[in-house]
């Protein structure tokens, strides 16, 4: 009986899966962009880390990532985030004062050795935000279209002198649920957030399992910041994604469909031209029905059409805590 015993043992440990010291294979300091991670000094900016545990569960308890900068005055931060099983990636943030600041992510165990230290990136003006830049993060459009608007708006920028009303533009991409952060700080560089609510990101961003995400970006809003969101055909979406923030103050009704062509949107051509200095064209056949509450604002509305005799609300900021939606 004692030796069928410790053959039961002996298979039960053998059957148990190895455990894996992790190795760090990616670090992104900042929001992403096609010239690199973006920073901006003095304010509390997204680490990314990716690890990988080489086809094994990482052993639990056992290893922490530990991030530290310092900021303008020489006060240092550091910040412990521990290793859980099964996570193979991190989101930690820091607070760089100046573009000398080091940015330093180490994987380590909990009883102090250090496993492997992350290479400090290089910096350059290319991906430093400055104090009058204006940084927008585009999240869940796609590539192709993001190019194109970057480059149309590059050459604009360097045809015309940037007036202190035009403030310089930066802007970043953010591709999947993966590269939003997960505390409200993770934003502080941000300025504009715009989601396209057709896309993939959107709808995970509504599910359950990253509701420290969604409690992230509402917290963010709450506190001052902004975001843009379409309502155009995947208008379902929106009022989702909306609800799921917990913001109201405009209700979305559906779509007018102008069935005896395309609507011109002389509205939006007028709020728009000045801004990027050229008559855009357009036109589209369905225009979304907007009802805003007495506690937000029309910004835009477009006149009534021979087909559609109703002056339509098509930009509506809603107030959201110190911040707001469009």
């Amino acid at each position: 009986m004692s030796r069928f015993l410790t053959i039961c043992c002996l298979f039960f440990f053998l059957t148990q899966p190895a455990l894996a010291q992790p190795s760090i294979t990616q670090v992104r300091f900042g929001f992403p962009s096609e010239a690199g991670a973006l920073i901006r000094n003095g304010t509390w900016i997204p680490v990314d880390i990716e690890l990988d545990a080489k086809g094994s569960e990482i052993e639990p308890d056992k290893f922490i990532i530990e991030m530290e900068s310092t900021d303008g005055e020489g006060a240092s931060y550091l910040i412990k985030i521990p290793v859980i099983p099964k996570q193979t990636r991190m989101m930690g943030y820091l607070r760089p004062g100046s573009a000398t600041s080091p940015l330093i992510v180490k994987l380590k165990e909990i009883k102090g050795t250090t496993i492997q230290v992350w290479p400090t990136p290089a910096r350059s003006s290319a991906t430093m935000i400055g104090a009058r830049d204006f940084l927008i993060a585009t999240a869940g459009f796609s590539p192709e279209a993001l190019h194109l608007a970057s480059a149309n708006q590059s050459k604009l920028d360097s045809i015309k002198q940037v007036s202190a009303e035009r403030l310089p533009r930066k802007f970043s991409v953010l591709n999947t649920i993966h590269d939003l952060p997960n505390q409200a700080l993770g934003y502080s560089s941000l300025d504009t957030l715009i989601i396209s609510t057709s896309s993939t990101l959107s709808s995970d961003l509504i599910k359950e399992e990253n509701s420290e995400k969604r409690s992230a970006l509402s917290a963010w809003l709450l506190s001052g910041g902004t975001l843009l969101v379409d309502s155009g055909a995947h208008y379902e979406s929106t009022k989702s994604l909306l609800a799921a923030l917990g913001v109201s103050g405009c209700n979305i009704e559906g779509l007018d469909s102008n069935p005896k062509g395309l609507r011109t949107l002389n509205g939006l051509n007028r709020w728009v031209t000045p801004l990027v200095s050229q008559l855009l064209p357009m036109r589209i056949n369905e225009i979304a029905k907007l009802t805003p509450s007495p506690s937000a604002q029309t910004i835009i509305r477009e006149s009534s059409e021979p087909s559609d005799p109703v002056v339509r609300p098509i930009l509506v900021q809603i107030p959201f805590g110190r911040g707001r939606v469009f």
